[in-house]
């Protein structure tokens, strides 16, 4: 008779509304009338033991999930993550948790560490590229028959095949048609991982480092220095009167 429960109860507690609590509060939650209450507990009991829900909070310290694929069948993700259900049209998750909470306490520690002691200068370097993505993006794309480039597009392939090797690709990528960051991460998972893991705030603080190392800053002109100086004095006016 507990089977009964398995489907009403993975559809509760999956719900973005849920949260934890005790296996009797969860009944009361559920409408579970007290003559069925013995039947629910063994379902949810089960349904704990096999691992499909988690009843309560949860933190995860350096989280490592391995996925190991059934012996002579595909491994489907869909049906591990509960993909489209439950209250979908997709299978019900083999795991539902609510409020689960997931740190890696040491690198974090590190990298605010190291932001602190950087003065801000891995902030500034990380914000410029922030900033750089925010006016690509503002600048849009443009869709007309220069960009579409269908004729470049024929002759390549009808040719060598080679796009980099077309002045038409040359000058959209000088143009800055697309941006390519350096700070965040763009190799695939794997590679990454492979690579040691370094994090944005590792390059960044490389990067101002290299900076101040090997930029040569040339001293502002005159009405560089005054127009600053007119900023300055604005701002600091505005903070006076509010």
């Amino acid at each position: 008779m507990s089977d009964d429960y398995t489907d009403r109860i993975l559809k509760f507690v999956s719900d973005s509304r849920y949260r934890p609590q005790k296996v009797r509060a969860l009944a009361r939650s559920m409408g579970v009338a007290q003559a069925e209450y013995a039947q629910f507990r063994d379902a949810v009991k089960a349904l704990m033991k096999t691992g499909r829900i988690v009843l309560g909070s949860i933190e995860l310290t350096s989280p490592h999930v391995n996925l190991t694929k059934p012996r002579n069948r595909r491994l489907n993700l869909e049906e591990v993550l509960g993909l489209g259900g439950p209250g979908g049209d997709g299978p019900s998750p083999l795991i539902a948790f609510s409020d689960v909470k997931i740190t890696d306490v040491a690198s974090w520690k590190t990298a605010v560490e190291a932001r602190d002691q950087s003065g801000g200068l891995i902030d500034m370097v990380s914000d410029d590229e922030i900033a750089g993505s925010i006016r690509r993006l503002r600048r849009g794309i443009t869709v007309d028959e220069d960009a579409l480039a269908v004729d470049v597009i024929a002759s390549a392939m009808d040719g060598s095949r080679n796009f980099l090797a077309e002045m038409h690709t040359v000058r959209y990528l000088r143009a800055g048609e697309v941006l390519v960051t350096h700070l965040a991460e763009r190799r695939d998972w794997h590679s990454w991982d492979h690579a040691g893991r370094e994090e944005m705030a590792d390059r960044a603080q490389a990067r101002a480092e290299h900076l101040l190392a090997e930029h040569d800053v040339s001293p502002l002109a005159g009405d560089q220095e005054r127009a600053l100086d007119e900023i300055m004095q604005a701002a600091a006016s505005g903070l006076v009167a509010s």
